[in-house]
């Protein structure tokens, strides 16, 4: 599973961060983390383990940046499809319309929807609220 935006490592696993206040609000979908004092949360279109935890609990915070390399041309990655193994590529360069044929989505925005077989997944993985890489 491709996985990006900021998470929080508490007692050795990495957890997605919801919210970034201190204390940090971390989000697990394992029921098994209640015994870690994750509490269990439901809403009208899903159900998670919710837990609030001080900065200087955390082991590690960082941030999972995703990017794309498609025909030698670097591209953001709006999204991706796993079951259907495509990913949307987005860039506001007009002049790649030349070579590879993007859609307009907006007046600098283009877009193009490719195989994953075709395109490199760029993961750059940033630390954030004051840890640093190791």
């Amino acid at each position: 599973m491709i996985q990006q935006g900021k998470y929080g490592v508490y007692k050795g696993a990495a957890y997605k961060m919801i919210s970034q206040k201190n204390p940090v609000t971390l989000r697990s979908d394992n029921p098994a983390d209640q015994e870690k004092g994750f509490q269990f949360v439901k809403t009208l279109t899903s159900t998670a383990y919710i837990k609030k935890v001080a900065l200087d609990e955390l082991d590690d915070a960082y941030e999972i940046i995703l990017s794309a390399k498609y025909q030698n041309h670097h591209f953001g990655l709006a999204s991706i499809n796993e079951q259907e193994q495509t990913a949307l590529l987005v860039t506001n360069n007009p002049a790649l319309q030349k070579e590879i044929p993007l859609n307009a989505e907006g007046k600098s925005e283009f877009t193009i929807q490719v195989s994953l077989q075709d395109v490199q997944i760029i993961e750059e993985k940033k630390s954030i609220l004051g840890f640093s890489a190791e």
